[in-house]
């Protein structure tokens, strides 16, 4: 490219899907990085070493002796060096090859076993479990809304139950203010980009829908030719940090204080670190228990509302055989289904597949409803229903079918569910995921909690939900949508139930938050969720 490309080029600037990162694994690149991140002379690539020791010295209090500990943008491995010392078993996870080759280095130089491994966090996969994981530095907002939530809910699978998870992440409003800077330019002798002299153009852009910010770096030689590199970052506000990491199956706890986790003059009020601890569990041979929940039931509200539903989602009767249809089941298929409610799905491919399948719901009455409908349809003998947490449930015998169809959040979402129901699966095997997404984008956040999302970035919309499974390494290999139809039988048919209950229950505790749902549910229904949000079924199959 040449200078006329920036003259005539499009503003706002807009970033290419491939250069939403700046290029860390490229190796004259990344060893220029280094360079930076070993300077004591600023702390913009990394953070000076007395902070940093501090910093250690506030994760060593928090963790018992050799404890396991992965850092995930590592660097050039500052934080896992100082904690190895200690005796601590480090493994330091990095997409600059410069960076883990020094730090390979200093650790071999000190006789420290330490792991490092030059890799996209985004697909590094771990055999063993950790103690306590690591992102510093805002790594976690430079992944889009997806890769995010895919990130954490991994890091909630390879921690140990009660493992803790620290997340140092810039502020929606620091995000928000590099993407809404003026241009600038400056004089580079030689510089991050290039190592010849050039001329440094640098213009933003803030995208309040997506909540990204994105900046365009262009280079341009004496000669005139231009290179042009981008960066992308998510802003994310306080409520949604602590949303998304509920999510994905951790309890939030207080995190540290300025004095135990100094940030630097730099930085001061442009980044927070979150502190959070996976869910403990207990197992037997037959259960699999989240202390979360220890009365072992989900919410009174569900089991009032839906007492009468036979299929607790969008789908209708017609939808789930078409599923089954396209499936191409053999008879004597295993069928694996978490989160199954009254399992219409299990119990009618019993009788028209002949398949056999097991299904774990936390509700006591929907799994006693899923039990009587097998009895109805003369099935018993194939499928049986197992009152259980979903969370971390795994099969002892392994399925052709894997489902979670709109329990998702057993596993704190998508990906987690998936990596859930993988360990379950026969190689080959399908996974199904039931999942709902935007049919139309809403125009603003309360839009989104109208139709029972938390916040907009909950759900996706379609197109980028299928691309997310592609980015997991799964083909889509079937799907059945539902249609507004299958939401008006699955909401509609809550509010007679509710009145019902209301007339024969007025003096119960619940039933304050009965009649304000029933008033609320119907103009909400057809204002936003008909209108706004879609749901459906996915086969997935691992490449």
């Amino acid at each position: 490219m040449d200078i006329n490309t920036i003259i005539t080029g499009a503003y706002p600037i807009k970033l290419s899907p491939d250069e939403s990162k700046i290029p860390w694994d490229d190796p004259a690149f990344s060893q220029r990085m280094l360079e930076n991140h070993l300077s004591q002379e600023h702390d913009w690539a990394s953070r000076k070493l007395p902070i940093i020791e501090r910093q250690v010295a506030w994760i060593t209090s928090l963790l018992p002796a050799g404890a396991r500990i992965l850092d995930l943008g590592c660097g050039p491995g500052f934080y896992t060096h100082m904690l190895a010392e200690q005796g601590f078993r480090c493994t330091g996870v990095d997409f600059s090859p410069a960076s883990i080759a020094y730090a390979r280095q200093q650790a071999q130089a000190e006789g420290l076993n330490i792991e490092y491994l030059q890799q996209d966090v985004r697909v590094y996969a771990p055999e063993d479990p950790f103690d306590f994981i690591m992102m510093t530095f805002g790594e976690l907002n430079v992944f889009s809304t997806v890769d995010t939530r895919t990130l954490l809910s991994h890091c909630a699978q390879w921690l140990v139950p009660g493992g803790k998870l620290l997340a140092e992440v810039h502020t929606f409003d620091e995000v928000k203010r590099q993407g809404m800077a003026a241009p600038s330019w400056q004089r580079c002798p030689q510089g991050l980009f290039l190592a010849r002299p050039h001329l440094l153009l640098t213009e933003h852009a803030w995208d309040e829908t997506a909540q990204t910010s994105s900046t365009l770096f262009w280079a341009i030689e004496e000669n005139g030719d231009a290179t042009r590199f981008g960066n992308q970052m998510t802003a994310w506000h306080d409520e949604e940090y602590l949303r998304l990491i509920s999510d994905c199956g951790f309890t939030v706890l207080p995190g540290p204080d300025s004095t135990a986790w100094p940030v630097s003059e730099t930085f001061e009020g442009k980044l927070i670190a979150l502190l959070a601890e996976k869910a403990m569990t207990t197992t037997s041979d037959t259960t699999q228990i989240n202390e979360r929940n220890s009365a072992l039931d989900i919410p009174r509200i569900f089991t009032i509302s839906e007492s009468a539903h036979r299929i607790h989602n969008p789908f209708t009767a017609d939808k789930y055989a078409t599923l089954g249809a396209v499936l191409r089941m053999e008879p004597g298929t295993r069928v694996l289904d978490l989160g199954s409610g009254s399992d219409e799905m299990l119990c009618t491919w019993a009788r028209d597949y002949d398949i056999t399948g097991t299904g774990i719901d936390m509700s006591p009455l929907f799994s006693a409803q899923a039990r009587l409908r097998a009895e109805e349809l003369g099935v018993t003998d194939r499928v049986d229903f197992i009152h259980n947490d979903a969370a971390g449930y795994v099969a002892d015998e392994k399925c052709d079918v894997a489902a979670c169809v709109g329990a998702t959040w057993i596993a704190g979402g998508v990906a987690g569910t998936i990596e859930l129901l993988a360990k379950s699966l026969k190689p080959g095997g399908i996974i199904l995921i039931g999942e709902p997404y935007w049919r139309l984008l809403p125009p603003t956040e309360e839009i989104a909690k109208e139709c029972g999302a938390t916040a907009l970035s909950d759900f996706l919309p379609l197109a980028d939900l299928v691309t997310s499974f592609d980015a997991l390494g799964y083909d889509v290999v079937e799907m059945v949508l539902a249609d507004q139809e299958g939401w008006d039988r699955y909401v509609a048919a809550m509010w007679l139930t509710m009145r019902r209950w209301l007339e024969a229950n007025p003096d119960d505790d619940m039933a304050e938050e009965v009649r304000t749902q029933l008033t609320t549910a119907p103009k909400r229904h057809v204002a936003y969720t008909r209108e706004y949000l879609g749901w459906g079924v996915f086969a997935l199959m691992a490449r």
